[in-house]
């Protein structure tokens, strides 16, 4: 009953609630007795909305509502994630930097999409190996099939197209737009690896005729075959009956490996999987929706600011305190943060960065680089590859090739999280060691409290790079296995390994 209620459209029950003061107590009246328990979520929701952005609401709503629980329990689980995957972009984007936003803004926002047909685009893609896949030639920039069709290849579609101006004058498009739907022709056929087939009919929808693309001249003969296709009734109602699709489910075994192998694995990932292994196939693997949380938004902002501040530093620009914190004050008010978590934020961001450029101002290395990104490197685990990956927060030179890494902590110095840390830096001086440049070579690394102004630096052992190489096959095999499906975390009250219920039931 209470998700059959979550499916009812919730912008007619917005505008139900747009009555007299009479109706709307009356409509109240009967959701309370038809619906006790979510007459008071709605109360809880109502109250927490006065302290948080939307965009929290949201993701609390969806949480506590069992909307998501149920989503992962459906059989076609993977196309409602999807939807809501979207959903919550689409929330995110027209939120934007706004400092104010409230569910009538987003109502209003989702019956301007629906009154006018607009699309949005499904966030997850499953990766089926059969069907046909509908797409433009700019979206198949860097794709390739085995079999590509090119429909609609008729003279004034593709190429010499025309533009209507006043009454019936038309006026042909320029000369360099040709070259530029040529380039995009070519872009399509080059898509495929064995075979393209180039349609066009001979009469268009007003029953004249209609030549073929310039483009398809200018193919050599002995590349090409010209048929004529005849179609007839049948032919032309295949698409009139009813398409029955297989329900796709998120927990899809052979989806779940394709997905590991296709993101790799950063050490975040490791050190969530090594914490939960259902916190890791939540946040890392699947990528539930959620908003960033308050100390989330925090550190990047401290990050952005470090990075343009350091940018600048190096190349010799005179960056004061005053710079520094004007550069944090921006980076934290582009994101969505409550005006009382800004407030707080900025209070204890100021704070840290004023007393780290005190202790630090003139004893930087200038020599460096600031948010070095490692986008892949292969490392075999057995029966495959992994693709490693990672973003150092910035390499300071010691000499030409050698140097120091530094990564950022935004919290304060806590031994609970040493572990961790320490094999983060492990962890980056393996990815430099298999980077194909081969550029660096990474003689210590340094762990930089922002926030108590401390400094710790680590030579790394070849006996830790060894450590790490075993933890990282193992804990691969594991994931791409699923070994860890039916196991749970020592955390009774893990929100995570709750959630997975979903997916493999209860115990």
């Amino acid at each position: 009953m209470f998700i059959d209620f979550f499916k009812l459209n919730v912008i007619d029950i917005y505008k139900s609630l747009e009555k007299s003061k009479k109706e709307k107590i009356k409509l109240i009246d009967i959701m309370s007795e038809s619906f006790p328990e979510l007459i008071n979520k709605i109360s809880f929701w109502a109250s927490k909305a006065k302290n948080i952005t939307f965009i929290d609401l949201f993701e609390l709503i969806v949480r506590e509502s069992g909307y998501l629980e149920y989503t992962l329990s459906n059989k076609d689980s993977f196309d409602r994630m999807g939807t809501l995957e979207a959903f919550f972009g689409e929330l995110k984007k027209v939120i934007g930097v706004k400092g104010e936003y409230y569910l009538n803004d987003f109502i209003i926002h989702l019956e301007r999409i629906r009154q006018h047909g607009i699309l949005t685009k499904i966030g997850k893609d499953l990766n089926i190996k059969t069907g046909i896949r509908l797409m433009t030639a700019h979206k198949s920039k860097g794709l390739e099939f085995d079999i590509v069709y090119i429909i609609g290849a008729y003279d004034g579609h593709w190429g010499n197209k025309t533009r209507r101006k006043y009454f019936l004058t038309t006026v042909s498009i320029q000369d360099n737009n040709i070259d530029d739907e040529r380039r995009l022709f070519y872009v399509a056929i080059t898509r495929a690896r064995k075979f393209v087939a180039i349609t066009y009919s001979k009469e268009g929808n007003e029953g004249k005729e209609q030549l073929p693309a310039q483009f398809l001249s200018e193919i050599s003969d002995e590349y090409k075959k010209f048929e004529e296709i005849k179609l007839n009734k049948k032919s032309l109602n295949i698409f009139g009956e009813s398409i029955t699709h297989k329900n796709h489910e998120i927990k899809n075994k052979k989806y779940l490996q394709e997905l590991f192998l296709e993101q790799g694995m950063a050490v975040t990932a490791l050190n969530n999987y090594l914490k939960c292994p259902w916190e890791y196939f939540f946040i890392n693997l699947i990528r539930l929706p959620r908003a960033q949380t308050k100390h989330q938004i925090y550190g990047t902002a401290i990050h952005e600011t470090l990075r343009t501040f350091f940018d600048k530093y190096k190349e010799s620009e005179n960056m004061n305190l005053k710079d520094l914190l004007s550069l944090f004050e921006f980076n934290l008010r582009k994101s969505v943060l409550s005006n009382d978590d800004l407030k707080d934020s900025l209070i204890k961001g100021k704070e840290a960065l004023k007393a780290y450029f005190e202790a630090y101002n003139g004893k930087w290395n200038s020599n460096l680089i600031t948010e070095y990104s490692i986008r892949g490197v292969h490392f075999n685990v057995g029966s495959f590859d992994l693709i490693l990956k990672g973003q150092l927060d910035k390499i300071e030179f010691i000499n030409e090739r050698e140097v120091n890494v530094v990564d950022y902590k935004t919290g304060k110095k806590k031994s609970t999280n040493k572990e961790n840390y320490n094999r983060q830096l492990v962890f980056y001086k393996l990815l430099l060691d298999l980077d194909e440049k081969k550029k660096y070579i990474m003689k210590s690394g340094e762990l930089d409290y922002i926030e108590s102004q401390k400094k710790e630096k680590f030579e790394i052992a070849d006996s830790d790079l060894e450590e790490l190489k075993k933890l990282i096959i193992e804990k691969a095999n594991e994931i791409y296995s699923l070994a860890f499906w039916d196991k749970h975390c020592d955390d009774k009250d893990c929100e995570y390994c709750e959630l997975s219920k979903s997916l493999v039931g209860e115990e």
